[in-house]
């Protein structure tokens, strides 16, 4: 009884298989979206430092927090990356 049902469901299991093969897109890797492959290589960049107190002045004379200036540079240095 044991190899019937081993035998059935390999039956049923090959059509899916097959079905899911067929239509099922690769997964797809939204970093480098059209860029081509992974290299490995390393991309660097850096910036001049910032003092504390020019941050904290920028805030002030914008009228938001510390926290939104930062999260506002880090956003854009990552939007302008994954261009």
């Amino acid at each position: 009884m044991q190899e019937f049902l081993i035998k059935l469901s390999i039956f049923y299991y090959l059509p899916v298989l097959c079905v899911n093969l067929l239509f099922n897109s690769r997964d797809s890797n939204y970093i480098t979206r059209g860029k081509g492959t992974m290299t490995g290589n390393l991309n660097v960049s850096s910036s001049k430092n910032l003092e504390m107190k020019q941050i904290k002045d920028l805030s002030k004379k914008c009228g938001v927090t510390v926290n939104d200036i930062l999260m506002c540079a880090t956003s854009s240095a990552i939007s302008e990356y994954l261009k």
